[in-house]
């Protein structure tokens, strides 16, 4: 019996493979589950959040171009089937990697192949209830997600635990998805479900997957942005209003952290300062140019400070400052970044909104007759926008059998 590593790594395999859990589900949902095919959680945290690993393209949904090289994209599994077993093994060789190893009981002869095939337990049980070999499915006659009332069902049930979970959603959890979204999604997701140029059944699949996730991503901002919405509401008394305009100049303000350089000059009665200081009050000179008196970490005073001689301090600025006086200034720097943080997550809502007239260009070349793929397209969007109108009629309570197919 030998144990043999089939590559170094299953995944990550790129930066980008590494999420957090809470952004894991969001492009999960968007991409019809599909990357909850080739997902691992791992036991190390990514900024305070459980984190998981998988290598599905984020603007596709499925396994990127690096993945579909390595071997270990190819492993089966065994399912419930009793006539197969598993010769793979997951295993952690680091707290945020994940490793196959295959496991042979016998000797092979030369030439002779074996499917490789492993367990993905129990966590795996919802993804094969949708591709109809679960237990569920076996047993009960439950049926796949072909089936598309009982994939209605399902997917009924997940938005609303989708929208459970964000409307606990801090302002920076909203901020993360959106971010996620403007950057890593929507530009690849818009290019390709503007030119429907595909070619093959992957293509097809991908290009689905797309027009869904475009359809969805616009659903799911509306409920992040109810959210974020009523968290500025709530915290208009202790935050700056937010401001629209596109300025991002800084105005220098009593309370504010700022990097003096060498001051005062040429003064022999005192040591020129270089390092961090605190603005406690600001007036004007005979020119009428900004004059500072400063705070220092030790609480001693420079008084009548140029603004010439003072800059924003960086991170590096700090490495001589005390810990706490870092510690202050990152809470500063975070309370005054958040207008434009706030204007940024709004104009993210913007980009992602629903177009019209991409309907219209479902329907180009119309004249010579819809093709399988177009057809195929419409049939799914008919279906997304039934989900959301039963959504919000069950949520309002204005539909008292949203599962009947009579209806």
């Amino acid at each position: 019996c030998a144990l043999i590593e089939l590559e170094s790594r299953y995944a990550p395999l790129l930066p980008t493979d590494r999420k957090t859990d809470q952004l894991f589900s969001v492009k999960d949902f968007i991409f019809s589950y599909e990357p909850s095919s080739w997902r691992y959680d791992v036991a190390e945290e990514l900024n305070g959040y459980p984190q998981v690993v998988d290598f599905t393209d984020d603007t596709t949904g499925a396994p990127h171009d690096v993945a579909c090289a390595h071997m270990s994209m190819y492993v089966n599994e065994v399912g419930h089937d009793m006539d197969l077993v598993q010769n793979v093994s997951a295993c952690s060789p680091t707290p945020r990697a994940v490793a196959y190893y295959i496991h042979i009981d016998k000797p092979m002869s030369k030439g002779e192949t074996v499917e490789l095939l492993s367990n993905y337990k129990e966590h795996y049980e919802a993804m094969r209830e949708r591709r109809g070999y679960g237990k569920a499915n076996l047993l009960d006659g439950v049926k796949s997600d072909d089936h598309d009332i009982t994939r209605l069902q399902r997917n009924l049930k997940d938005r609303f635990l989708i929208e459970e979970s964000i409307l606990q959603f801090t302002d920076d959890e909203i901020r993360q998805v959106i971010d996620f979204f403007t950057t890593r999604v929507w530009d690849g997701v818009q290019a390709a479900t503007s030119s429907f140029e595909v070619s093959g059944e992957e293509g097809h699949s991908n290009l689905l997957r797309q027009c869904i996730a475009r359809r969805r991503m616009h659903w799911l901002s509306k409920i992040l942005r109810a959210r974020f919405l009523e968290l500025l509401r709530r915290r208009r008394s202790k935050l700056p209003p937010l401001d629209y305009s596109d300025n991002e100049d800084c105005t220098f303000q009593p309370g504010m952290f700022v990097f003096v350089h060498e001051w005062p000059k040429d003064d022999p009665r005192r040591t020129a300062y270089t390092g961090i200081a605190t603005i406690t009050s600001i007036s004007k000179d005979k020119w009428n140019r900004n004059v500072f008196e400063l705070s220092l970490s030790d609480g001693k005073l420079i008084e009548s400070v140029p603004e010439a001689v003072v800059t924003i301090p960086t991170h590096e600025d700090f490495k001589d400052a005390p810990k706490r006086t870092h510690s202050n200034w990152m809470k500063w720097k975070k309370q005054a970044d958040l207008p434009r943080m706030r204007l940024k997550v709004l104009k993210g809502f913007d980009t992602i909104q629903w177009d019209p007239s991409f309907v219209w260009n479902i329907l180009a070349g119309l004249g010579s007759g819809l093709s399988e793929m177009q057809t195929t397209i419409l049939q799914s969007m008919r279906w997304e926008l039934s989900e959301e109108l039963l959504f919000l009629l069950m949520k309002n309570k204005r539909l008292s059998h949203p599962f009947d197919e009579q209806i």
